[in-house]
């Protein structure tokens, strides 16, 4: 039996390597650092059917070009593969990433290639030509984006580096620009995607505004500067940083029917920057947008995403990456 089982297991090893040899392309890349890491992206064509589906590709989703882009932050929990084998909660998982164009997402095993290149398959799915961006060592912080609508400047994907060493998990910070619109005309923003370890939220948060003040002001500078992600829910911190750095939250608090649910995840921006924010912004109640029990959506995460709404223009100004198109992702 252990012999046919190790056979098995040989066999799925040997289809997977020549599935992702067909199907997708590695890059071996260097950042600013020194350090090196691995770009993994799909070639055209390659699809796979949602894992515990008949094979039946799902609606493709279609956003008209301008429209406003939405902004996502998902702590999902812990992401493995026994989560996207459910065929219930992946499901879930697919259709709540659908809904946006830049998600920043916590608790996945992002250091697992193979995890994420199969819940990749399953979000493209969608019809939506999502691509993931995360970074070698740091762990449980990723971006997920529609290539579409949403274009990266993958120079600047790096880890915030927390010289005291107290935060478990260093933000991860992007730069971003809108797809559509003119390059000198589109909207271009910094995000910082933190997690901070709920068993250390009191010394982690008064730590993570450094890691704000150090994306705003590092080269290169950009003014629209969004935190987001599980920052914690110390009330007081978070109005300490409305009063220093002006952040105010794009999302309300959650309702009473979602109580029950980990609330320390916020989406801030800069109120006098960042003009762009159109004013709409929610947290997504899971229970009542897909009919699930508690329970249900428990599986899915304990905690809830949150999005806000953005204009694709710049508040009447060029973006940074006007004058760099060679360093985009495309």
């Amino acid at each position: 039996m252990l012999k046919l089982l190790s056979l098995v297991v040989l066999i799925a090893a040997a289809v997977g390597g020549i599935y992702f040899y067909m199907n997708f392309d590695a890059e071996v890349q260097q950042d600013e650092d020194g350090q090196k890491y691995v770009t993994i992206r799909p070639r055209d064509g390659a699809t796979l059917p949602l894992i515990g589906s008949t094979g039946s590709d799902t609606t493709a989703t279609t956003v008209p070009a301008g429209s406003p882009i939405r902004i996502a932050s998902f702590h999902l929990g812990r992401l493995d593969s026994q989560k996207l084998s459910n065929r219930r909660a992946s499901d879930v998982l697919t259709r709540v990433i659908a809904q946006f164009d830049l998600v920043a997402i916590q608790g996945a095993q992002t250091g697992n290639q193979g995890l994420l290149l199969m819940w990749n398959e399953q979000l493209r799915t969608t019809g939506r030509a999502y691509v993931f961006a995360n970074y070698p060592g740091v762990e449980h912080c990723a971006f997920i984006f529609d290539r579409n609508r949403i274009e990266i400047d993958r120079s600047t994907l790096r880890p915030i580096r927390d010289p005291t060493g107290q935060l478990r998990y260093e933000p991860l910070t992007a730069l971003f620009r809108v797809r559509g619109p003119a390059e000198d005309e589109a909207f271009t923003f910094k995000v910082v995607n933190v997690y901070t370890d709920p068993t250390r939220s009191a010394v982690e948060m008064a730590l993570v505004d450094d890691a704000y003040r150090a994306a705003r002001d590092n080269a290169p500078v950009e003014d629209d500067v969004l935190l987001l992600g599980d920052v914690g829910s110390d009330i007081d911190q978070l109005e300490a940083w409305g009063e220093m750095l002006n952040l105010t939250s794009a999302c309300p608090e959650p309702t009473e029917a979602m109580r029950g649910f980990r609330t320390a995840d916020r989406l801030l921006i800069d109120r006098r920057a960042t003009t762009e924010y159109s004013g709409r912004g929610e947290t997504l109640d899971l229970m009542r947008q897909f009919e699930l029990s508690q329970q249900a959506v428990f599986e899915v995460s304990d905690h809830l995403p949150i999005w806000a709404e953005f204009s694709p223009y710049e508040g009447g100004q060029s973006g940074y990456m006007a004058n760099r198109p060679a360093t985009i992702d495309r």
